[in-house]
């Protein structure tokens, strides 16, 4: 030790952690929110089972009550699947690579994996994706954004209605964007409907298989590849219209 009489001056270090504390705030949060999401669809499947044990059904009645108790485990992996997804996008989003990418190709996946769950509320995918766009993003990455932005625009949206996918080259970024026939979104609500776990009408979202999680999970993506999304009124009449623009330059990964 230094004897304090020779002790010429001090040093004081002082550390922000603003950031960390809001973190972990987040993370509390996030836990809180995700063990209710849990324990609902825990709660109905248990109560079905117990009736079924209790009681003596007939058949029709047992298969409506065990369909029942399927959706709801339906319901729970998807609600794990995007909580994996998204603790992935928030602590290892450095793990994606940045590379030249043909856009059509990722979108034409996506259109053909949720065409058969257009075909059930009788959904018209319109997609208008003609060039062979190829910018430098991650596409895996990519694909989780546009995946879940045409699976929400067909959850939320009226039987016999449809979803439009426009894509074009605006200067130096290439724009996405996804409208659709639905429900829509209240402009007041336009800022919230990104947060985790946040749904306009949750017995709605419930009934339609939603977790609350999807558009998370986009605006994380968006932020990742540096861009930028926002979600307006459809012009074109009822639903909404979110846009997503990837800047083409600067976007390579360093």
């Amino acid at each position: 030790c230094i004897p304090l009489e020779e002790v010429h001056g001090w040093i004081i270090l002082f550390e922000n952690v603003t950031e960390e504390f809001n973190l972990q705030k987040l993370k509390r949060e996030f836990i809180s929110n995700a063990s209710h999401e849990f324990k609902t669809p825990l709660a109905i499947i248990k109560g079905y089972i117990e009736t079924l044990l209790d009681n003596n059904f007939s058949y029709e009645k047992q298969n409506e009550f065990l369909l029942k108790i399927r959706s709801n485990i339906d319901r729970l992996n998807n609600i794990i699947d995007d909580v994996i997804t998204l603790n992935k996008l928030e602590d290892y989003k450095d793990l994606f690579v940045f590379r030249l990418s043909n856009i059509k190709m990722i979108i034409d996946n996506c259109v053909e994996i949720l065409k058969p769950a257009a075909k059930k509320q009788n959904i018209r995918i319109i997609n208008e994706i003609e060039d062979n766009f190829e910018i430098v993003i991650p596409p895996d990455l990519f694909e989780i954004l546009v995946y879940n932005l045409i699976d929400n625009a067909i959850k939320y949206n009226e039987e016999n209605g449809y979803v439009k996918i426009i894509g074009r080259m605006i200067e130096n970024a290439f724009e996405l964007r996804v409208s659709d026939s639905g429900v829509g979104v209240p402009p007041s609500e336009h800022d919230k409907i990104f947060q985790r776990f946040y749904t306009v009408n949750k017995s709605r979202s419930r009934e339609k298989g939603g977790t609350g999680l999807g558009l998370s999970i986009v605006k994380h993506s968006v932020i990742i590849m540096k861009g930028n999304i926002s979600v307006t009124n459809n012009p074109e009449g009822k639903g909404s219209l979110f846009t997503v623009s990837i800047p083409v330059i600067d976007n390579e990964k360093e």
